[in-house]
């Protein structure tokens, strides 16, 4: 069955009123630990936790870990405070848990390799800190290291995936190629609806420098699955291999060399045309950014699936496919299924701005365009969305 969950801007007013109770849930962590590119760590660390099956249209995650080893949080330790996750089951039937990734910068918290108490609870009201005592859930773990090193590398300018280096600097502004069409991505967005997360996009680790077509994969599977009439996909392999060839045309084989940033939307069209699939792709949002979070919250309203450039400082980008959003009013928060991590997690991330806050594989990553598909009918046509028409697509019966 599909998978969605929301969040409305009634559920506030009532947990605010104190209708809402408390779910108590404690959960596990899956994994405890930084990312790094060739052993040297990032300063980003994360917690990976597996969320409960859903009993409110709200939940408040809160994650801290004992640094010290001394039985109490300090202020510090209290890493994830009270981040809100919309996870209402009533869109899509029952939810048996969603298996989530918060980070945080560790920079000034001297965690050395070794072994620590993680402490985490899920609740339907904002709690304190989690700890000794507080009747959250305490979780022995080793703090490892995951390493994403091997699944980047290549040309300056180039969509590969991952910064090799960290930030030192600001954005430059650079655009690589046609800079998409600005726009907001108009109606069809439900004011009453706060936040939407999709757990049940295929996740896909990616192959190096494959980013950008493998979170275009992710996307036609999530499609697939949801019984959208797209038509008959390939199989797994020869779609990447597809997409591949043509999000950039030079490569034949061997090890990928990432796409130029405008050529992934003419790509994901041709392989639409070539595959006879019956999909309108879009884009929205511009080059740096403005307008794209307003454009994927409507795409996402419309049960269209997304994809998201992410622009790094100064040189270079990464693709990945967008699993939901949550805007308050004032924090904004979008949930990424990123081709770097692969498997069944959703990260979370606040959106200050343009900047993807403590964004796992990049520091000073910004938010840039974003692409759009839905399901087309026959003699729909297919729009580029970087200032003209692409072609006209019928699907053959």
């Amino acid at each position: 069955m599909a998978s969605m969950h929301r969040v409305s801007a009634r559920a506030l007013a009532a947990l605010a009123a104190g209708l809402l109770p408390v779910l108590a849930h404690a959960q596990p962590v899956t994994f405890a630990g930084e990312t790094a590119v060739g052993g040297v760590g990032t300063s980003i660390g994360f917690f990976d936790v597996m969320l409960p099956a859903a009993g409110a249209a709200l939940g408040f995650t809160n994650i801290s870990i004992d640094v010290n080893h001394n039985g109490f949080i300090e202020p510090a330790e209290w890493v994830v405070q009270n981040s809100a996750v919309g996870l209402n089951s009533s869109d899509f039937g029952s939810i048996n848990g969603v298996h989530m990734s918060y980070t945080f910068n560790d920079s000034g918290l001297g965690i050395a390799p070794g072994g620590y108490n993680v402490y985490t609870s899920y609740s339907s009201s904002p709690g304190g800190a989690p700890g000794p005592g507080s009747g959250a859930l305490v979780n022995p773990v080793v703090w490892g290291q995951y390493d994403y090193g091997s699944l980047i590398g290549g040309a300056s300018g180039m969509d590969l995936g991952a910064m090799t280096r960290r930030a030192n600097g600001p954005m430059s502004g650079r655009a690589f190629g046609p800079q998409p069409s600005q726009g907001r991505g108009g109606p069809g967005a439900n004011d009453d609806i706060i936040g939407r997360v999709r757990h049940d996009i295929p996740g896909i680790l990616q192959g190096k420098n494959e980013c950008a077509p493998t979170s275009a994969a992710q996307s036609l599977l999530w499609m697939q699955a949801r019984g959208q009439a797209i038509g008959t996909l390939p199989a797994t392999a020869n779609m990447l291999n597809q997409l591949k060839s043509d999000m950039n045309s030079t490569w034949v084989a061997g090890q990928y060399p990432g796409i130029s940033p405008a050529n992934f939307l003419p790509g994901k069209i041709k392989f639409v045309m070539d595959n006879n699939l019956s999909i309108n792709s879009v884009s929205g949002g511009a080059f740096d950014g403005t307008g794209t979070f307003d454009f994927i919250k409507a795409a996402i309203e419309a049960n269209k699936d997304v994809e998201m450039r992410i622009q790094y400082p100064g040189d270079g980008g990464h693709w990945v496919t967008i699993a939901g959003w949550y805007d308050d009013g004032t924090t904004r928060k979008l949930y990424f299924k990123d081709p770097l991590t692969g498997g069944d997690k959703v990260e979370e991330y606040t959106i200050n701005g343009t900047t993807i806050k403590d964004y796992k594989y990049g520091a000073g990553a910004q938010i840039s365009f974003a692409v759009a598909e839905s399901v087309a009918g026959p003699g729909t046509l297919v729009c580029l969305g970087m200032g003209g028409l692409l072609a006209a697509r019928r699907r053959r019966s």
